[in-house]
């Protein structure tokens, strides 16, 4: 189909519930204009590939469309995104040079909702229905098909139970999962506990088939034990078995959670991630504050140093490029505060430690409301370590001189929401 038409009919799928509705604005949303600036050391990979200074411009644009009618509902999300700019073709660089790395997920999409409309040297321009789902709901089932988004687990920054497109630990907006397509179930009980099944075909990245080998399915059954909250879950995850345990509760005024993730794989043996974290909010000098601390076990990752890209695992590689994962060390601490300086001005500090080489990536990010419905978004992002560890930038090649170190990232983004 031509992508002019294309166009037409995603544009038509996400308007069609609040024109369907009659209202007088048919749709709500947003749009998001960001610029960043990126900056290597001069040993690496950047810099090797000529962008040691790299910087983005880009625009997220959704329109967001629901109707209701009795128990069924129907939700289209229309998404455009484009970004341009040196860091744009730097990306693309990588990419060919280190293909092991990356992998399309939208490639593998059940649902035929994603459409590239320009793909250049030094830019992208891609539109989907990011959202695009009929729901089914009664007072004991909730029952949801197509393209929708989930979050399981107790992490904050490192999520090893999120299996479906997690955000990475340095993500500069969360405010919307990407969507996966699926067959969601859920049975409510009347003792407050429910029993949920979610599965995820997709289609292998080379024959455009869908894939068994490729798919997953999962079983969450969730209780409360008085104070206590508890999710049991089972899962084939492409061709490897996970079981995992949430639990979360109480302690003071504090809310401690855990998550415990052993997965067997598919080539033999059991690799057993874990999560653990305390969060509390208090009040600071008349300001509202949170903070957190966080333990990350990293079943996938490494324990030693020095190692390069190209020793890492074939496992914890293939989660890597999935986007699953995000780290190639065992593990790390993550503390973080979230303070309201004034009304309008919230600030986030973020230090991740790798506890094995002792590097570290501290972030900041900011929001201050501009006006009503006109958010002002920036952040920091600045790598901590010598070379040869994880943030200090690990060697693309054993014996290499070249590194693979996260740059440092400044961004700012203006939203307005409609």
């Amino acid at each position: 189909m031509p992508y002019r038409l294309r166009t037409l009919c995603l544009l038509l799928a996400a308007l069609a519930p609040g024109l369907l509705h009659g209202e007088q604005a048919p749709f709500r949303g947003h749009i998001k204009l960001q610029q960043q600036y990126f900056t290597s050391a001069a040993d690496s990979l950047a810099a090797s590939l000529g962008y040691r200074d790299s910087g983005a411009s880009s625009v997220d644009l959704r329109l967001i469309g629901r109707l209701t009618t009795g128990r069924f509902a129907f939700d289209a999300d229309y998404l455009l995104q484009g970004i341009g700019g040196s860091a744009e073709a730097l990306q693309k660089r990588i990419a060919d040079a280190r293909p092991e790395l990356f992998v399309d997920r939208k490639v593998m999409n059940w649902l035929p909702l994603d459409d590239t409309l320009t793909d250049t040297n030094r830019s992208l321009v891609v539109q989907s229905l990011d959202r695009f789902s009929m729901s089914y709901t009664s007072d004991a089932w909730v029952v949801t098909f197509g393209r929708q988004a989930y979050s399981w687990g107790n992490g904050i920054v490192f999520r090893p139970m999120d299996l479906f497109d997690p955000f990475a630990p340095d993500a500069v907006d969360e405010s919307y999962k990407p969507g996966i397509d699926a067959v969601y179930v859920q049975r409510l009980f009347t003792n407050g506990s429910d029993v949920t099944v979610l599965v995820v075909p997709r289609r292998d990245p080379v024959s455009g088939h869908l894939s068994n080998a490729d798919s997953s399915a999962a079983l969450k059954w969730h209780r409360q034990v008085g104070g206590l909250q508890m999710d049991l879950v089972a899962a084939r995850d492409y061709r490897d078995q996970i079981l995992g345990i949430d639990l979360s509760g109480a302690l003071g005024e504090a809310v401690w959670r855990l998550s415990l993730v052993p997965t067997r794989l598919e080539a033999g043996g059991t690799r057993t991630s874990l999560v653990a974290n305390v969060e509390h909010a208090w009040q600071w000098g008349g300001r509202n504050v949170s903070g957190f601390v966080e333990y990350f076990r990293n079943g996938f990752g490494r324990s030693d140093r020095g190692y390069a890209l190209d020793e890492l695992g074939d496992a914890l590689l293939a989660r890597l490029a999935r986007g699953q994962l995000f780290d190639t060390g065992s593990d790390y601490v993550g503390s973080g505060l979230r303070m309201q300086l004034t009304p309008l001005l919230e600030v986030d500090p973020v230090l991740l430690v790798n506890l094995h080489d002792r590097s570290a990536l501290a972030l900041v990010q900011g929001s201050y409301s501009v006006a009503q419905n006109l958010t002002l978004d920036f952040g920091l992002r600045a790598a901590i370590g010598p070379a040869g560890t994880e943030f200090g930038g690990l060697r693309a090649t054993a014996n290499g001189d070249v590194f693979d170190t996260p740059p440092t990232r400044l961004y700012a983004r203006i939203a307005y929401y409609f």
